[in-house]
């Protein structure tokens, strides 16, 4: 219907109605629900790819080139980002989740790339091993220190920012 609606609209336009209409709808509950079956992110990635074409109005490109024309990052990404920000807001003690839901690493080493290093337990199921609090560990712990060590929830989404 947006597409119908607004195909004369200048790209701008157009654009600005994806970024706030549309990507919203892909972004929300992320940290809840993040895809982890190749066809569901193939899914959501349609949306975007659709989007990009109506954006455009360039029928023949494929994904990544509109990604990049449009200066969008993949919706992966995205999703990986807004994951992180949830969980600095819940080991920072900004969120209503309490930070005794991550455990910290049993054995702190000089050689970790930071004090906030979270221990990921063994698990047997998929669900479970694609869960918000089992899957976000292993980017946490990517994180350099300059990022975790961020004093606000602001500035660790700039530098969250810079690094991605």
């Amino acid at each position: 219907m947006i597409h119908r609606k607004l195909y004369s609209a200048p790209q701008h336009v157009r654009h600005k109605i994806y970024t706030s209409v549309v990507l919203p709808k892909l972004d929300y509950c992320c940290s809840v629900w993040d895809p982890h079956l190749i066809k569901n992110k193939q899914e959501l990635d349609k949306v975007q790819k659709f989007a990009g074409r109506v954006i455009t109005h360039d029928w023949k490109s494929d994904l990544p080139t509109l990604q990049t024309l449009l200066k969008w990052k993949d919706l992966t990404t995205r999703r990986k980002s807004i994951k992180l920000k949830v969980c600095y807001k819940i080991i920072m003690n900004r969120s209503l989740i309490p930070s005794s839901s991550f455990s910290p690493h049993p054995y702190p080493s000089p050689c970790h790339p930071h004090r906030h290093m979270l221990f990921k337990p063994l698990v047997r199921s998929n669900s479970h091993l694609n869960s918000f609090f089992i899957d976000i560990i292993t980017y946490w712990n990517r994180l350099p220190a300059e990022v975790v060590n961020a004093p606000s929830t602001c500035s660790f989404k700039s530098r969250l920012l810079a690094i991605t």
